[in-house]
């Protein structure tokens, strides 16, 4: 606006909106869409189904298996080694073993989880 002497960042103007449509403005004979006939925000798309590939959950179930058989070997074998001094290392890394065994059984309840819900629809965070 020339020689009115406002700025462009002032208050006085309005911010662009964007506005909706009060009515449908089809031409004669259109039926309006219903977003715009009652004047209503369209709906949300549904959310996006997250598919698990067979490599990585075959993966997930490897990785289950060897930690659980590590965290069962940590905690068995200190029964049959027959060298007092090792047997004593490996008692005291029992912590070691139920960690790994925690964690494989974890890793074989996501694959399991995995697995059911591909047969009954989308997968969930994990």
């Amino acid at each position: 606006m020339v020689g009115t002497g406002r700025k462009m960042g002032s208050s006085n103007y309005k911010s662009i909106t964007a506005i909706r449509p009060t009515r449908c403005r089809q031409a004669p004979g259109v039926p309006c869409p219903p977003h715009l006939a009652d004047n209503q925000a369209m709906p949300l798309p549904p959310p996006p189904i997250r598919r698990h590939s067979n490599k990585a959950n075959n993966e997930l179930l490897l990785k289950g298996l060897l930690c659980a058989l590590i965290g069962l070997a940590v905690l068995v074998s200190p029964y049959f080694i027959t060298s007092p001094g090792m047997q004593g290392i490996v008692a005291n890394a029992s912590l070691v073993g139920w960690f790994a065994l925690v964690l494989g059984l974890g890793f074989i309840g996501v694959y399991v989880r995995r697995r059911l819900a591909g047969k009954t629809g989308p997968s969930g965070p994990l």
